[in-house]
């Protein structure tokens, strides 16, 4: 969900590149505004990110005029952007300029585009993920046949932590994961094998974690845990499954496709060290 520099986004200034362009967290009252401009979330749930204290999403201004808006997470000391919205080619470059000086940053993009300008500003590409998606409303893949599902229990960030191994740069999933009752365990034989983490916002669901530990790996369980994921989301209220993997993780390509999962694109990752302004 990057634009390239839609000309429908009207009200923003326009730049020079050396322009000062401050990024900073959305504030209580400027809701309205960002609904306006980008049209999602809901002023309702910006509210609530803001009262709940997350710094989920960020406006950039050039004096008292809007910019543009980019929504993103820290992780560490790096900053992941999820979207980043500008109306036209010089807006959206000082806006890639300011992110640059933000310190580490990390950006995912499937427009062509905005590649290019990314690597003009220094940004170097880093992996690509593969989109895929499929109807909930559909005829879903058989219940697992091997695995026993359980809610999330004490412990459940141990197990997240077991199933990320070899899994480099996520390790702070396993801090979320073990604060989230919305978990979900799968056991073999009495024994844990594996957890989902099922996530929806409106009709679209995803898997935010779906994974198995290591000692069961490559007996086909990895089929019927994500089967079961999508079961879950379809119980949740979700009619459209949406998710991605790395390009190179050939086990959850085929698991995706065994699935009924159709690839919907793909997007390339792009990394900054930031610098100095």
């Amino acid at each position: 969900m990057f634009d390239k520099h839609p000309s429908t986004h009207r009200g923003y200034p326009r730049p020079a590149l050396d322009s000062a362009i401050d990024v900073r967290p959305l504030r209580r009252g400027e809701e309205a505004e960002w609904h306006r401009r980008i049209g999602h979330p809901s002023v309702d749930e910006l509210s609530a990110a803001l009262a709940a204290g997350e710094e989920r999403f960020h406006v950039a201004r050039c004096g008292p005029r809007w910019v543009g808006f980019l929504a993103g997470v820290r992780r560490g000391a790096s900053f992941r952007v999820h979207a980043l919205r500008a109306a036209h080619g010089s807006a959206r470059n000082a806006l890639i300029l300011a992110l640059s000086r933000l310190g580490p940053s990390e950006i995912r993009t499937g427009d062509p585009e905005l590649a290019a300008a990314l690597r003009l500003h220094g940004f170097r590409q880093s992996g690509c993920e593969v989109l895929v998606g499929r109807s909930l409303r559909a005829d879903l893949p058989p219940a697992p046949a091997r695995l026993t599902l359980r809610p999330a229990r004490e412990g459940f960030g141990e197990l997240v932590r077991r199933v990320l191994v070899g899994a480099p740069g996520r390790a702070d999933v396993a801090r979320l994961c073990g604060a989230r009752p919305d978990g979900v365990e799968a056991e073999l034989g009495g024994r844990p094998a594996g957890v989902m983490l099922p996530e929806r916002d409106g009709v679209v669901g995803w898997l935010a974690l779906v994974g198995l530990v290591p000692e069961v790996r490559g007996r086909g369980l990895g089929r019927e845990l994500h089967a079961a994921g999508l079961a879950e989301l379809r119980r949740r209220g979700a009619t459209v499954y949406r998710d991605r993997t790395d390009e190179n993780n050939l086990p959850m390509l085929r698991v995706f496709a065994a699935n009924g999962c159709e690839v919907d694109g793909v997007e390339h990752g792009f990394i900054h060290d930031g610098v100095q302004p």
